[in-house]
C-alpha cells in the first residue's frame, strides 16, 4: 500500500511536471524537490530492459551533483558589491532534467555507450584505467571543446573522479555543462546589450603572453600521458576570441580586465600542480564615453601632469594602478564636479579598483608613515617631483624624480630580475639634479634603489636606504644641502673663494686655498677636445639668474655637488666639493705686521688703495699707461714678496704669482704667457707679483739676441697692462734703462737691523700663540726675543730657524723652548760662516754692490 502511494507516476501532489529522458521520451513525474524519488523501490521490481530508459534515469540522479564553479575570489568580491560584472555561468539555468535543453541526442548516447564497452573490454589489455587521459576523450568529442574541462577534480587536486560506468556519466555531465557554458558565451559574444539592458559594465578577461586570443576563463592544467610520465600544460579554455573583435562588440562595455599568463610546461610530476596566478594584470578603457569620463575626472586632480606626464587614457593601463593610488585623496570632492553620466562610470571603476586594491593601498599609507617600506611596496614609494638624496660614501647629492619606481634586472641577479630571494630587490627611478656649466641645467640620470631584504614583505628602514626620499632624511642632511645649494648660487657669477682640503685639488697640506670660480673663463682658455652638438636642455633662465636670492626649497637642494675652479697656487683648473667652499677671511693684520718703515708703508698703502681707474687715465693714448707697476728690489728676506701678498690682502684682492719657471725662455712662449697671466689679472682685479724678476729686466746687449727678445716683449705687455703689477728683483744694478719710466714707484729694502729682526721675532712669536700651537714654552721664548734678535738673520732665515726647532722638540718630546732655537740658529750658522769664509771675509751684500748687481 506505500508502495502504490508514494510511486513516481502517481497523479498526486502539486509538484508535477513534464520531464524528459535523454532519448527524448516524456515521462511524467513528481520530483518533490528531491530527484530521489526517482529511485524509491527498485530493490522490489525495477525494469532494466532496453525499453525501460534506465540508464537516462542513472544518469538524472547524478546531475544535480555537479557543483557550479563559485571559488573566483574576484566574483565574490565583485557580487559582495553588486558590481555590473558579467560572468557566463551566472546565466545558466541549473543542472537536472527540468529543461529541454537536456536533451541529448540519442546518436551522441549510443557512440558513447558503445565505447563504454568497447573500451571496458580492452582497457586491462593496454592498462587503462576507466578514466583515461585526454586522448580517450577525444573519441567521443572534438577534442578542442573538452580540454577546457577535462578531469575537473584532478584540476583542482580534489578527490578522484569514480571509476565505472557513473563516472562516465559525470564526464557527459561535464560535457553538457560546458555546451551551456558556450551557448552563454556565444550569445554574449554575439549581443552583450541584450544581457545587460544597455548598462554599462566591466569584463575580466584570461590571456597569454603573445597571444592576441582572450578567454573567459582562467586557464587551467591539462594533463598528458607519455612513457616518461604526466605533462602538465597550462592552456586556455576551448572558448576563445580576438580581443580587437571581442571590444567591437558592445558599446556598453565600460573597462576590461586583462589578467595575463604565460604557458608552462610540468613534467613528471605525481600529483596535479598548484595553479599559478596571473603573471600582471592591466585595465583598457573600452568606450569614448568611459574614456572622457576618467580623462575629465584625472584633469581635475592637482598635480597630475606631472605626476603621470606619459599617462594615456587610450593604451592599456598595469596594476596596481598608480593613478589612482596618487587621486584618492581628492576622489569624493572631484567626482562632484563631474557630470552625472561621467560620474556613474568612474564610480563603476573605482568601486572595483577599492574593491580588490583597497587593503594594498592602505597598508603601503601605513608604512610610509612609519619610514619604513618592503619590496612589494616599493614601486608605491616614489613618485615624479619628490625629492630623493643619494649618499655615495660622504658625498651626498640630491635629485628631483620624474617617473615611479620600476623594477631592474641586474647582472647579479644572473638573468633573473627576482634577485635570491625570488622577488625583485632593485628598482629604477628617472629624476635629474643640477649641474653648472656657466648656467645650471637640469642633467637626468637613473638611480638605483637596493632593498637588502629575505623576503618581499620584509620592512626596511627609509633611512638605511643608499637612495630614499629626503623628506625622511635627517635635519642635517637637508641644512647642508640646503647650504651647498646658496653657496653654488653664489658661485653662479665670478667669485673668489677660499677652499679647506678635499682630494681634488692634490693638497699637500690641510691649510685653506684660494680659488678663483668663472666657468665661462675656463671653457673659454679649455674647449671641449669633441665639442657636441648641445641637446635641448631645461635650464634656470638667464632673468632668475639675476636674481640675489637663491630658489626655494626643494628646488635648493637640487644644485650639484662639485663646481670648477681655478688653484692660483698650482696655475691649475680642478674640481672642487662645493660643501668645502668657505668665504674668503682677508688678513687684514697681514700688512700691519710687515716689518718696513713707516713712510715706504705708507705710500704702498694709498697707491693700492686709491690706484687711479683705467677710465681716469693720464696717457693721451688710450689704454696705454693706466696700469700702477711697483718695483721692490732689495737683498732676500727683506719682506719685498710678504709686502705683495700683505697689499692683496689689504686691498682684498687675489695674488697672482708669476714666476720665471711659469713664464719659459722662448720670446713667443713668453709673450703668449705674459699676455694670458695679465689677462686673469685683469678679469679678475688681481695683484700680479712677478717674482725674481731679474731675467726680463736685464740690460740688452748686443751679442745676446734672444734676451733682447725677451726684454722687448716685456717690456711691450707691461706698457699696456692696467692692473696691479708688483715686480721683486735683488739685482737692479743690471736693469734696462727702459723699465725705469715705466715703473711708477721703485721702493728700496734694505738688510734687517736689530729692532726690525726684534719685531719679526715677535710677531711671528704672536701668530703662533694666536693659533693655540701645542707644545710651546711661550714665556721662556718671550724671556729671550731681545738675545735672539741680536743674530743677523733676515725674515725668511727667522722663520725657518722657528719652524726647525718645533720640529727638534718634536722629536725630543718636549715643548720647544728658547735653547732649541738658540740650538737651530747655531748650526745653521755654521753654513753662514763657512761661505763668509770662502768669501774672505765679504758679505753677501758688500760682494753684489761691488759687483754693480745692487
Amino acid at each position: 500500500m506505500e508502495e502504490e502511494e508514494s510511486s513516481e507516476y502517481s497523479e498526486e501532489g502539486e509538484d508535477k511536471e513534464q520531464i524528459h529522458d535523454f532519448r527524448g521520451v516524456l515521462v511524467q513525474g513528481s520530483l518533490n524537490n528531491n530527484p530521489l524519488n526517482l529511485w524509491k523501490h527498485t530493490t522490489i521490481s525495477e525494469d532494466r530492459t532496453s525499453e525501460s530508459g534506465w540508464r537516462a534515469k542513472q544518469l538524472a540522479i547524478v546531475l544535480p551533483q555537479v557543483a557550479r564553479d563559485s571559488s573566483d575570489q574576484t566574483k565574490k568580491s565583485i557580487a559582495e558589491r553588486d558590481l555590473p560584472y558579467f560572468n557566463p555561468m551566472d546565466h545558466m539555468s541549473p543542472l537536472g532534467p527540468s529543461s529541454s535543453q537536456r536533451k541529448l541526442p540519442e546518436k551522441d548516447l549510443e557512440a558513447h555507450l558503445r565505447w563504454t564497452g568497447k573500451e571496458k573490454s580492452n582497457s586491462k589489455d593496454r592498462g587503462i584505467s576507466d578514466f583515461g587521459p585526454a586522448q580517450r576523450i577525444a573519441q567521443v568529442s572534438n577534442r578542442s571543446e573538452i580540454e577546457d574541462q577535462e578531469f575537473p577534480s584532478a584540476r583542482n587536486n580534489e578527490e578522484e573522479v569514480p571509476t565505472g560506468s557513473m563516472g562516465h556519466y559525470q564526464l557527459l555531465t561535464n560535457r553538457i555543462q560546458a555546451l551551456e557554458q558556450e551557448n552563454i558565451i556565444l550569445k554574449s559574444w554575439i549581443d552583450p546589450d541584450s544581457i545587460h539592458r544597455g548598462r554599462p559594465f566591466f569584463q575580466i578577461v584570461y590571456r597569454f603572453k603573445g597571444d592576441d586570443k582572450i578567454f573567459f576563463k582562467p586557464p587551467s592544467w591539462m594533463r598528458e600521458h607519455s612513457v616518461e610520465g604526466n605533462r602538465y600544460t597550462l592552456k586556455g579554455g576551448s572558448l576563445s576570441m580576438k580581443e580587437t573583435e571581442y571590444l567591437k562588440r558592445s558599446s556598453n562595455l565600460a573597462f576590461v580586465i586583462f589578467q595575463s599568463y604565460t604557458v608552462v610546461t610540468v613534467d613528471d610530476r605525481t600529483e596535479t600542480p598548484i595553479l599559478p596566478g596571473p603573471e600582471a594584470e592591466t585595465v583598457l578603457f573600452a568606450s569614448d564615453e568611459m574614456r572622457r569620463a576618467v580623462q575629465n575626472y584625472l584633469s581635475k586632480q592637482p598635480d597630475f601632469e606631472q605626476l603621470f606626464p606619459l599617462f594615456d587614457v587610450m593604451g592599456e593601463i598595469p596594476s596596481p594602478y598608480l593613478f589612482w593610488y596618487s587621486t584618492r585623496s581628492s576622489y569624493d570632492s572631484v567626482l562632484q564636479v563631474l557630470p552625472s553620466h561621467q560620474r556613474a562610470l568612474v564610480e563603476l571603476f573605482g568601486e572595483w579598483v577599492n574593491a580588490n586594491y583597497e587593503k594594498e593601498y592602505a597598508h603601503v599609507n601605513d608604512q610610509i608613515e612609519r619610514g619604513v617600506v618592503s619590496c612589494r611596496t616599493m614601486k608605491y614609494l616614489v613618485r615624479p617631483g619628490d625629492p630623493l638624496v643619494c649618499q655615495e660614501t660622504s658625498l651626498l647629492q640630491a635629485y628631483q624624480a620624474t617617473s615611479w619606481a620600476k623594477s631592474k634586472v641586474t647582472l647579479r641577479d644572473t638573468g633573473s630580475k627576482e634577485g635570491v630571494g625570488g622577488f625583485d630587490k632593485v628598482w629604477e627611478v628617472s629624476a635629474w639634479s643640477y649641474e653648472f656649466d656657466g648656467v645650471f641645467y637640469q642633467k637626468t640620470v637613473h638611480l638605483d634603489i637596493e632593498l637588502d631584504a629575505r623576503d618581499p614583505d620584509e620592512e626596511v628602514a627609509l633611512s638605511a636606504l643608499r637612495v630614499t626620499l629626503l623628506d625622511h632624511a635627517s635635519s642635517d642632511i637637508r641644512e647642508k644641502l640646503e647650504l651647498r645649494g646658496k653657496t653654488c648660487w653664489a658661485c653662479r657669477k665670478k667669485r673668489f673663494i677660499s677652499y679647506r682640503g678635499g682630494d681634488d685639488i692634490e693638497s699637500l697640506s690641510n691649510n685653506s686655498e684660494r680659488f678663483m670660480v668663472d666657468f665661462p673663463t675656463y671653457r673659454q682658455l679649455h674647449p671641449p677636445e669633441h665639442p657636441l652638438v648641445r641637446k635641448k636642455r631645461t635650464e634656470i633662465p638667464p632673468e632668475r639668474l639675476e636674481a640675489d636670492d637663491p630658489p626655494s626649497a626643494p628646488e635648493i637642494y637640487l644644485f650639484p655637488s662639485r663646481i670648477v675652479g681655478y688653484n692660483f697656487r698650482r696655475k691649475k683648473w680642478v674640481n672642487l666639493q662645493v660643501d668645502l667652499i668657505q668665504e674668503v677671511e682677508w688678513n687684514k693684520k697681514a700688512f700691519e705686521s710687515l716689518v718696513i718703515d713707516q713712510e715706504t708703508k705708507e705710500l704702498v698703502q694709498a697707491l693700492i688703495t686709491n690706484r687711479l681707474v683705467a677710465e681716469k687715465g693720464t696717457d693721451l693714448i688710450e689704454d696705454k699707461g693706466n696700469g700702477l707697476t711697483i718695483l721692490l728690489h732689495g737683498g732676500p728676506g727683506t719682506g719685498k714678496t710678504f709686502t705683495a701678498e700683505s697689499v692683496a690682502e689689504l686691498a682684498e684682492k687675489p695674488l697672482y704669482r708669476v714666476t720665471c719657471g711659469d713664464i719659459g725662455t722662448q720670446p713667443e712662449d713668453v709673450e703668449k704667457y705674459l699676455e694670458s697671466a695679465l689677462h686673469l689679472g685683469k678679469i679678475w682685479d688681481c695683484v700680479v707679483l712677478l717674482d725674481e724678476a731679474d731675467v726680463f729686466l736685464q740690460e740688452r746687449t748686443l751679442s745676446d739676441l734672444q734676451r733682447n727678445a725677451l726684454v722687448t716683449v716685456f717690456l711691450r705687455v707691461l706698457e699696456y697692462y692696467d692692473g696691479i703689477l708688483i715686480l721683486t728683483s735683488n739685482r737692479v744694478g743690471t736693469f734696462d734703462e727702459a723699465f725705469k719710466s715705466r715703473i711708477q714707484v721703485s721702493l728700496h729694502y734694505p738688510n734687517l737691523n736689530r729692532s726690525q729682526r726684534h719685531k719679526i721675532w715677535r710677531n711671528m712669536i704672536n701668530r703662533l700663540r694666536t693659533l693655540e700651537q701645542p707644545n710651546i714654552d711661550f714665556d721662556d721664548i718671550d724671556c729671550y726675543i731681545s738675545e735672539l734678535a741680536e743674530q743677523e738673520m733676515n725674515g725668511r732665515q727667522i722663520r725657518n730657524a722657528i719652524t726647525t726647532a718645533r720640529q727638534l722638540a718634536k722629536f725630543k718630546d718636549r715643548n720647544m723652548t728658547h735653547a732649541d732655537l738658540k740650538h737651530v740658529i747655531d748650526v745653521a750658522g755654521r753654513f753662514d760662516k763657512y761661505l763668509y769664509d770662502v768669501k774672505e771675509g765679504f758679505t753677501d751684500d758688500a760682494i753684489a754692490r761691488d759687483s754693480g748687481l745692487r
